[in-house]
């Protein structure tokens, strides 16, 4: 790291010795004069109980402000330093020179997301002696401390990582989407301290007491705290591969599709690993409510197509040929840039069903897990055969149905037309939802939504009949069927203008 050139150009530019001194000795003054002043705060009064300890008090009060102003430091001004630092760059133009160098686009990213946020780091560390000294006097346990701190910096990395992939994303967008969404990445600071307060309520108690409830992950009971983490360290490290893969985008580095298929594929196994056998719901020892525990189990299948669903629109949204990409993938051009952006667009368009297939592949294994477990159970519910295969021919069909619609709306002259198609389906199926709450679940648009033709699937405790498993598969073949045709039918359109206007 410290090898690091961009690393070192960033620590240079905002840590000079004059700074960093000024910046260390205020940051002790402010330190002392805090203690000094909740030392004072603390005082007993004629109020106080007669065993009130002051010391104690002082410990809780000293180790909650300075925990605090680390949370503030790392996961509120870190993450929005780094975003700002990608932005700047491009607005000054200085973004380019950078791709010039040779360094790789990951020492180039590491560099920038340790050396913008390394005042924050050394401000953090200054505070650190005081906060564990408070902590001890606090009595709060050394257990409960390293807890508190792991998730503190985990925290941190990870959200660090989403700013970076945001803001990389961002600036290596068209002018104005880039100029439109800039200001968003200063603002994940905010976000972020609010979701590390909500999960430290979550995991800790009063005086920082920790929870030591349990879950589930392939039936192995773990902490659910550890889960949580491995939840972040997830999110964070494929923000920061799509960070890496939007840098090497910008320099025209050719990218491997084997990344989203190793995305879905840990994905798959974390969603699966949790739901396994439906044990994080299921409870041995009680025998009544067997209908409650039903409904919750198949929910989980249904969480897991939604989690997916999720995903898999996203990589629709973004796997989408553009008018521009059209007009190069049939321009001809044998330059080392337009053979570049062919070979992207066959990877981006044989990576879609290569994510379809891992997508059904896991939920394969969850279905089967959980009907092997509860093969001998007096429960009613239906995790058959013949509900399987239906479940994952819907899916499949209807992200099908996703892909051809965002794709036709995607050969729009309009410059966001992908991301117009990707709320416009999400919109349809929204309302293909809401409708079923009004004409019923086996209605035309309730077997139209996937999701909602999985849980009447599931809740047909009698047993799937054949009418409405054909009756749900021919309505999305024939939606399918349409978006099919209306995008091969745009796609003949826009081929033929572009024909006309190169004549």
């Amino acid at each position: 790291m410290f090898n690091n050139a961009e690393f070192l150009r960033n620590v240079r530019v905002q840590l000079t010795p004059r700074r960093l001194a000024f910046t260390c000795g205020l940051t002790i003054g402010l330190i002392l004069i805090s203690e000094l002043l909740v030392w004072s705060g603390t005082a007993p009064t004629r109020y106080s109980p007669s065993d009130y300890d002051r010391v104690l008090e002082f410990g809780k009060v000293s180790f909650n402000l300075l925990f605090f102003a680390q949370v503030i430091l790392l996961v509120a001004m870190a993450p929005s330093m780094l975003g700002g630092n990608m932005v700047q760059e491009r607005l000054r133009n200085t973004l380019i020179f950078q791709q010039m160098t040779l360094l790789s686009p990951h020492e180039v990213l590491l560099g920038k997301m340790f050396g913008s946020t390394a005042v924050c780091y050394i401000l953090a560390a200054l505070l650190m002696p005081f906060a564990v000294v408070s902590g001890l006097v606090a009595r709060i346990s050394l257990d409960s401390l390293i807890g508190v701190y792991l998730v503190l910096f985990l925290g941190s990395l990870s959200w660090q990582a989403v700013s970076l992939f945001f803001s990389t994303s961002t600036i290596n967008a068209n002018e104005n989407v880039g100029r439109n969404l800039a200001g968003l990445s200063y603002s994940i600071g905010g976000l972020a301290v609010f979701f590390m307060i909500i999960f430290f309520n979550v995991f800790w108690r009063r005086n920082w007491e920790f929870q030591q409830d349990t879950t589930y992950f392939f039936g192995m009971p773990i902490f659910t705290l550890t889960f949580a983490l491995l939840v972040m360290a997830f999110v964070g490290f494929w923000a920061y591969v799509g960070a890496v893969r939007a840098f090497k985008d910008m320099q025209l580095v050719r990218l491997s599709p084997r990344t989203i298929w190793y995305f879905f594929i840990t994905l798959e196994v974390l969603l699966v690993g949790w739901f396994w056998a439906g044990k994080i719901i299921w409870q041995e020892n009680i025998s009544n409510y067997q209908a409650y525990y039903s409904e919750s189990i198949s929910a989980l299948i249904l969480m897991y197509l939604v989690v997916n669903w999720v995903f898999l629109t996203g990589l629709a949204g973004i796997s989408v040929i553009s008018r521009n990409q059209l007009q190069e993938w049939w321009s001809g051009g044998d330059d080392a840039v337009s053979v570049l952006k062919r070979n992207e667009i066959k990877n981006s368009i044989f990576n879609y069903p290569i994510a379809i297939a891992i997508t059904l592949a896991g939920a394969i294994v969850l279905w089967l897990s959980i009907s092997l477990r509860f093969s001998s159970a007096s429960l009613t519910y239906n995790f058959s055969v013949i509900s399987l295969l239906a479940v994952i021919a819907a899916f499949a069909i209807s992200m099908v149905s996703a892909a051809s619609f965002i794709q036709f709306c995607a050969m729009f002259r309009f410059k966001v037309a992908n991301r117009t198609g990707v709320v416009l389906w999400v919109l349809l199926l929204v309302l293909a939802g809401i409708a079923s709450g009004i004409f019923g679940p086996d209605s035309i648009a309730g077997v139209f939504n996937p999701l909602v033709f999985t849980g009447v699937l599931i809740d047909n405790k009698g047993g799937s009949s054949t009418s409405l498993i054909a009756y749900g598969l021919l309505i999305e073949i024939l939606f399918a069927l349409i978006s099919i045709g209306v995008m091969y039918w745009k796609w003949r359109q826009t081929r033929e203008e572009m024909l006309r206007d190169k004549a």
